[in-house]
């Protein structure tokens, strides 16, 4: 063998940048310094790598790995950025292609793949000598002459001389790119005597290992003042780290048991022991979105027990709002995995972890612990959508979190009494009120989510969702109040009894009731400085067409929720009574058709309604004025119709002679005042 081993037939030195002349150099900035450098770089790598080709059509092997040698060696620079280097590392890449063609053709150099692998580690710098040996460590491997676990073990073992973060980062990501396809996987051809898949996995494991130190140590290296540059650094450099777990994830033979035994072990030992701020979260998504859905399933205690563990500093309900938001999507794309997701109680152990973490994390910023509930809430609604005790759950949860106390939406009272959490103890503290744009719009999702999946009414009436609904500010809470009242009206949902009456008013009544700013003496109402017209207008609209979902097949019921609904209407002053009022003047007419109707058995069918119109059928258009001008009236304070107007009341609605008895016995009762109207 010939020695290689002398520096100085290796090295180049780089040549130094030119003296300034007699006039002033001005000054390169930092990007076109490292365009420069890089620019000398390519321009060296081209010169090495044409007289390694050409010693190469020669069959030339010193030359080729002296010329080789020297051209790996522009990889020794620290000059240049991450990204700077990236575009270096591709251009030697490239090059080293050729050589390996070469080593593998043992008729042009003469010398077995063991010779070969012997001969280039006298090389003298070692990054370009353990290049050089990943290059004939591969030709080594397909040849087959020498087992594939104790070549890859070798070659993992090796990169460890090299400890410079940027120069070992690319090493190890050169060996696991020229080693992906020669792992001894099930399945694959160098598998038997060349190891198995449990070979495979420790090689890429403690590649992955390696590589993880290097990235982590570049934080610590240079002065403070850098930390900046270094962290933005080290962002551009994640996705080398990561790749290592996209191998993991194509081996043939890495099943759930493999996983859960031996891989998710070692991955999360590394992440929860680094103890960095940018890795462990960066980490934990990667093994979340790599790895299959069924093995998140089978492995979920394990994963979700090192959430608390993390850095405080580290956003963990983000890691945990992607991990249930994977398996929400995975349930409602396969509903036959649902019984799964409870047979290992999967919900459990999410609503465990987000208490756990809020716990462990007691400065976690509120749409961090927001975003994380939302996920779980959707993973709720998606898994156990017959189960509204675990929304309620949630929403708990939730209010705990942010400091929401038993009391919300108007207190105590009989309007607040949709409002009361049961069991729970003051809040340790005052509650997080949600400002921030992020923080409302992940708060809206959450309050969302069971309107759009259970019935609007059964949800409003959960202990837990007004505690949370009262973490938003005035200009949220009405935009809030807007959905609950589309949600009613879209899901055409039916309000049958005084109590939900009540509880849902109390969750719109910023959209009902004048607020202390608004009130003015004389019982009317001015509008807020921060409410648009046009905005108060279709708000307003809203709200009387909730009228119409006043429904009830109890005649007497019926008006028990119109006189309910005509209680809060009343607190709005004549500004809201113009538009929430006419709707329930109409309501009480078609109430009073509906029950004459029902008290002449004798009339055709239609006969009520065709009454209703009027005597000498009058349009509705004169209904409308009328029952306008009813309304306006007693917004004004004038009295509804007595018991002795029951004549009238029959003349007003059209009933003929003979049925003059029976209206003058509805106009007696409880229903009088909507046969005037």
């Amino acid at each position: 063998h010939f020695s290689l081993s002398r520096g100085c037939d290796f090295v180049a030195p780089r040549p130094p940048l030119p003296l300034a002349g007699t006039m002033a150099a001005v000054p390169l900035s930092a990007q076109e310094e490292q365009d420069k450098w890089l620019h000398d770089a390519h321009n060296l790598v081209k010169q090495y790598a044409f007289y390694m080709k050409r010693a190469l059509d020669d069959n030339n092997l010193r030359e080729a790995l002296k010329q080789g040698s020297l051209m790996l060696g522009e990889l020794r620079t620290t000059a240049l950025s991450p990204q700077k280097y990236y575009e270096l590392y591709m251009q030697v890449w490239n090059e080293l292609r050729h050589l390996e063609v070469f080593f593998a053709d043992t008729a042009r150099h003469g010398r077995t793949n063991l010779e070969m692998y012997e001969l280039v580690q006298h090389a003298g710098n070692i990054l370009p000598r353990l290049y050089l040996l990943i290059t004939v460590g591969a030709v080594y491997i397909k040849s087959k002459e020498g087992a594939a676990k104790d070549v890859l073990k070798d070659l993992v073992e090796m990169a460890k001389g090299v400890q410079q973060p940027i120069h070992g980062l690319f090493l190890r990501t050169y060996l696991s790119q020229s080693s992906k396809s020669l792992l001894p996987d099930t399945g694959s051809e160098y598998e038997g005597d060349g190891g198995d898949v449990n070979d495979a996995v420790e090689f890429v494991l403690q590649n992955f290992t390696e590589m993880n130190k290097l990235w982590v140590r570049m934080q610590h290296s240079g002065p403070s003042r850098d930390r900046e540059r270094r962290e933005q650094e080290r962002q551009e450099l994640r996705d080398l780290v990561g790749k290592n777990l996209l191998v993991l994830t194509q081996l043939d033979g890495m099943d759930v048991h493999l996983y859960k035994d031996t891989v998710l072990p070692r991955l999360l030992e590394q992440v929860v022991n680094c103890k960095d701020e940018i890795a462990q979260p960066y980490l934990m998504d990667a093994i979340v979105q790599v790895f299959p859905d069924d093995f998140h399933l089978q492995t979920l205690e394990k994963l979700l027990e090192a959430c608390p563990l993390l850095r405080p500093t580290v956003k963990v309900g983000n890691v945990l709002a992607a991990l249930m938001d994977r398996l929400t999507h995975h349930a409602q794309e396969t509903p036959e995995m649902v019984g799964q997701f409870v047979e290992v109680d999967a919900f459990g152990k999410f609503a465990a972890c987000a208490k756990a973490v809020v716990v462990a994390q007691p400065q976690m910023e509120a749409h961090d612990r927001l975003l994380m509930h939302a996920a779980l809430m959707s993973f709720a609604t998606a898994v156990h959508q017959e189960r509204l005790d675990y929304v309620d759950g949630v929403l708990s949860s939730c209010a705990a979190s942010l400091g929401a106390g038993n009391d919300a939406l108007g207190g105590s009272g009989e309007d607040g009494a949709a409002s009361q959490a049961p069991g729970g103890g003051a809040p340790s503290g005052p509650p997080m009120i949600v400002s921030d744009h992020k923080g409302v719009r992940q708060l809206v999702a959450l309050l969302t989510v069971p309107l759009d999946t259970y019935d609007v009414v059964s949800v409003l009436g959960l202990s837990s969702y007004p505690r949370v609904m009262a973490l938003l500010q005035p200009v949220n809470l009405r935009q809030m109040a807007v959905t609950i009242v589309r949600s009613v009206l879209r899901s055409c949902t039916k309000v049958t009894n005084v109590q939900q009456v009540e509880t849902l008013f109390t969750f719109i009544a910023v959209l009902v009731r004048d607020s202390d700013s608004e009130a003015v003496e004389g019982g009317g109402s001015n509008p807020g400085d921060d409410v648009d017209e046009e905005d108060f207008e279709e708000e307003q609209n809203l709200v009387a067409r909730l009228v119409h979902q006043l429904r009830s097949d109890d005649g007497d019921t019926q008006y028990r929720l119109l006189v309910a609904a005509r209680k809060q209407f009343g607190q709005g002053g004549a500004r809201r009574l113009k538009h929430t009022l006419p709707p329930l003047a109409f309501e009480a007419l078609r109430l009073g058709r509906t029950l004459i109707a029902a008290a002449q058995p004798d009339l055709p069918p239609g006969s009520g309604e065709e009454a209703g119109r009027g005597v000498g059928g009058e349009s509705d258009e004169t209904d409308e004025g009328d029952a306008t001008a009813a309304a306006a009236a007693e917004a004004h304070g004038y009295t509804m119709c007595k018991q002795s107007d029951a004549a009238a009341a029959a003349a007003a609605v059209g009933i003929s002679p003979g049925g003059a008895a029976a209206a003058a016995e509805i106009a007696a009762g409880p229903l009088g005042p909507a046969l005037k109207k």
